[in-house]
């Protein structure tokens, strides 16, 4: 039997098994900008308010496919119960992960370095 820590046989993977609680107004959803990655400009136009965030409240066993591309944020959670999320990312082999050179803004989205 192996034990965590025991080099014989090093960890190779982990799991985590849970239930996420259905997402609500306040215990913060995830929140997208449909079709932002296809939009000219659709930073600038978030903070102009021509665009805007839509939230999506997702129950348990739902699963969000989505193109990272597409501008996201979170938003806060209200309640006293933690709210844990698990994200698995695939990427293209050779792809790097981060933003193209960006910081975040005051609005929390991802512009380019100044």
């Amino acid at each position: 039997m192996s034990m965590i820590g025991d080099r014989r046989r090093p960890l190779r993977s982990r799991l985590e098994t849970g239930k996420p609680p259905d997402v609500t107004p306040e215990n913060g959803p995830f929140e997208v900008c449909d079709g932002s990655l296809h939009i000219p400009d659709s930073i600038e136009k978030l903070t102009n308010g021509e665009l805007e965030f839509t939230p999506l409240y997702l129950r348990v066993g739902d699963v969000l496919v989505r193109d990272p591309r597409c501008i996201h944020r979170g938003s806060p959670n209200i309640t006293d119960i933690p709210r844990g999320v698990a994200v698995l990312g695939f990427d293209r082999e050779g792809t790097e992960r981060g933003s193209p050179g960006g910081e975040r803004n005051s609005h929390g989205l991802l512009g380019d370095a100044e």
